[in-house]
């Protein structure tokens, strides 16, 4: 029997999140692992070792979809202890994942501040269904990649709304902006886990992890539309590892 564990990153100081969360979760009668260590104020000089400061790498498999700008401000700055505990905090999730669960189970996690669509649990179970049994990654949320979708594709699923229609995230160089919630075979958390602990991090999260996803590894990636869930850093709660002014590092 297929399991599916529910795990939820979060920060101690984010309480009006983890009460809007719990109160989802609860709803649909999911009890999801909270992982609540590795707060920026709790880092230890070994997790800071494993930041690699040779970007030279991602920044060339993310450049054409990240504002020239963007990416200045960032090597200007580089990793603040929030992007670094958000880092620790997806491998570590990932790691305790796959030591208590078998090779045909799922990872869905979700960062704390996700917003869901309404029926989450319900979009989720019929996007699942649909989806190949050899998929890797089911992202909730294609982040900035609108415009780079096939508009007459796009078109087609904006009018689809009795059901969430799944498809594959072909695009010319497969690229993923956001890592608030997405679904994972267990194979490929093994993958990322062990990317992680091989080479460490040197990028925010959502930047390493597509990187990883797409570009050091061939993966099957698949999106829904609508979207499963928002990023509600953007335009509800404010960011709490990055503040951002229309979309560039402050």
């Amino acid at each position: 029997m297929i399991k599916i564990s529910f795990n939820i990153l979060y920060y101690h100081k984010n309480v009006i999140r983890k009460k809007y969360l719990e109160e989802q979760m609860a709803s649909y009668e999911i009890n999801p692992n909270w992982i609540k260590d590795y707060d920026k104020e709790e880092l230890t000089e070994l997790q800071h070792s494993k930041i690699n400061k040779d970007h030279d790498k991602i920044f060339h498999a993310i450049k054409e979809f990240i504002p020239g700008n963007i990416i200045e401000e960032f090597l200007k700055e580089g990793m603040n202890d929030a992007e670094v505990s958000l880092n620790i905090k997806h491998v570590e999730s990932m790691r305790r994942f796959l030591e208590q669960f078998s090779e045909n189970d799922y990872y869905v996690v979700l960062e704390d501040d996700a917003i869901l669509s309404d029926n989450f649990k319900d979009k989720f179970v019929s996007c699942f269904k649909k989806l190949p049994k050899n998929f890797n990654l089911f992202h909730f949320d294609w982040g900035n990649l609108t415009p780079k979708i096939d508009p007459l594709r796009l078109e087609h699923f904006q009018n689809q709304t009795a059901d969430v229609q799944v498809f594959e995230n072909n695009l010319p160089a497969k690229f993923q902006l956001g890592s608030a919630g997405f679904c994972m075979s267990h194979v490929w958390c093994r993958r990322v886990v062990d990317y992680y602990d091989q080479n460490g991090f040197s990028v925010p999260s959502d930047w390493q992890l597509s990187s990883i996803f797409f570009h050091e590894n061939n993966s099957k990636c698949f999106t829904c539309m609508p979207k499963l869930i928002k990023q509600g850093s953007f335009d509800t709660y404010g960011s709490s590892v990055r503040d951002r002014v229309n979309g560039v590092f402050k």
